[in-house]
C-alpha cells in the first residue's frame, strides 16, 4: 500500500511541471506577439491545481 501513496505523489509533481511548463508556453508566446487566448494556459492551471491537490492529498 505505500507504493500506491508514493506513486501518487509522484504523480502529482508530474501534473504540476507540466501545467507550469504549459502556463511558461503560454506566457512566452503572449511575450513574442501573439496576443490571441489560448486555451493551453487553462490546461496549465487545471494540470497545476490537480498535481496540486493529488500532492497535498498524499501528504497526509
Amino acid at each position: 500500500m505505500e507504493h500506491g501513496c508514493k506513486m501518487g505523489k509522484n504523480h502529482g509533481y508530474v501534473m504540476v511541471g507540466a501545467g507550469f511548463f504549459l502556463i511558461l508556453i503560454n506566457a512566452i508566446r503572449y511575450l513574442t506577439g501573439n496576443k490571441e487566448f489560448s486555451s493551453i494556459f487553462i490546461i496549465g492551471i487545471v494540470f497545476v491545481a490537480v498535481g496540486m491537490s493529488r500532492v497535498r492529498k498524499d501528504e497526509k
